[in-house]
């Protein structure tokens, strides 16, 4: 995996042995992400889910409180399926 903290990230799968390119994750489907958000920070990967940290990311009047970026593999592609905050 390659993080470059601006608003995307690349994922590599590795299959019998081969390094594979799995695609790429862009914070662009939710628009106003700076990137001193940090986004790719952290990755998990499991199954067909993955979820994207962006620790520093602001929203409302709260500064750097982050977000998780949840994403679905499906025909080829990594889809954005939901942004998530924390509540307080």
């Amino acid at each position: 995996m390659f993080v470059n903290y601006k608003k995307y990230i690349w994922i590599f799968l590795i299959l019998a042995g081969e390094l594979l390119a799995g695609g790429k994750l862009s914070s662009n489907s939710v628009s106003g992400l700076p990137a001193h958000s940090y986004f790719g920070w952290s990755v998990s990967i499991d199954g067909e889910f993955a979820a994207v940290s962006a620790p520093r990311e602001s929203y409302d009047n709260f500064i750097s409180v982050g977000a998780v970026y949840i994403y679905r593999w499906a025909k080829g592609n990594w889809n954005f399926i939901q942004k998530i905050i924390p509540s307080d």
